[in-house]
């Protein structure tokens, strides 16, 4: 099985308890102001797009957690939540608002990448065939 997550490039942080990916980064300084960093952001959990500024001596967290392979197990709609087995076949639980309609295409043994931070589960990587019947959605 292929990395999924090996080949795409991408920024996490964790921003006023939720987990962002960022979309753009500029740092700005006009005229006798002080500098600040504006950043584009899309919220993982509600996959809603943002935008924050931040200070000079503002401190913001770099999410780089465990990257896992994994594949699904099933798909329980009732508890929204999806289960899969990681390489050593341990069950993790993976909340259905991170897929983002992409359940409906699950089915067993299919591979996904998931990326947890401490606890939690930040992102997940979807095949290339899942993506593109999302796309056609």
């Amino acid at each position: 099985m292929k990395d999924l997550m090996l080949h795409s490039r991408f920024l996490l942080c964790a921003y006023a308890d939720k987990y962002c990916e960022v979309t753009e980064y500029r740092c700005i300084k006009q005229a006798r102001g002080g500098a600040y960093a504006g950043i584009e952001y899309i919220e993982l959990s509600q996959q809603k797009p943002g935008h924050a500024k931040f200070g000079a001596s503002a401190k913001v967290n770099k999410v780089e957690g465990e990257r896992l392979q994994c594949n699904v197990l099933f798909v329980d709609k009732e508890a929204n939540k999806v289960m899969v087995a990681d390489e050593s076949f341990d069950q993790i639980e993976v909340p259905l608002n991170l897929l983002a309609g992409a359940e409906e295409f699950l089915e067993p043994g299919t591979p996904i990448g998931v990326l947890k931070w401490e606890d939690d589960i930040v992102k997940i990587h979807l095949p290339a065939n899942i993506l593109s019947k999302l796309k056609k959605k």
